[in-house]
């Protein structure tokens, strides 16, 4: 926060949280008889956050004018991943196969508002104002893998726009 004067200050806030929860488990087998070996390993987890800032400019503007001046961003993403590796070996034909499955989303926000409070007496105020936000969505993105083969799968983004004025 910072005082300019008695009339203007700037006001900063600021957060950045990221969670995940992961698993990993191996297992190995053999077939005393061939002497093959079987590994496998399976990984999964998913991991989520979101980055927020807001910049807060608050205004007097002469005894019956008082202003809020508001710059946003948001963002949040959500990511899931599943990988299954099997390794066979020891046997006639050594084997390895991979399964990955991956997806993720998020959403990004930028955004300002202008609330302006106008005193006309001593029992009245007029208050009024309008916001503008732009959404950009990221529905889903998947990414697959199998053995040798691999390719990407993407949804198109989305973007929005959003918008509202006020009196009240």
């Amino acid at each position: 926060n910072h005082i300019f004067n008695l009339s203007n200050r700037l006001y900063l806030s600021f957060y950045n949280g990221r969670d995940k929860y992961g698993y990993k488990m191996e297992d190995i087998s053999t077939i005393p008889a061939t002497g093959e070996v079987t590994t496998n390993l399976d990984k999964e987890g998913f991991h989520w956050g979101n980055i927020t800032g807001t910049l807060r400019w608050n205004c007097q503007w002469g005894k019956r004018l008082f202003s809020n001046i508001t710059f946003i961003y948001s963002q949040y993403e959500f990511a899931t991943s599943n990988e299954t590796e099997e390794t066979i070996t020891g046997g006639t034909n050594d084997k390895h196969s991979v399964f990955k499955l991956d997806f993720s989303s998020g959403i990004h926000d930028y955004g300002s508002t202008i609330d302006l409070d106008y005193q006309l007496g001593t029992l009245h105020h007029l208050r009024f104002g309008g916001m503008i936000t732009h959404h950009h969505f990221t529905p889903g993105v998947n990414v697959y893998d199998f053995r040798d083969f691999s390719g990407l799968l993407e949804i198109d983004s989305i973007n929005n726009a959003e918008s509202l004025n006020n009196i009240e």
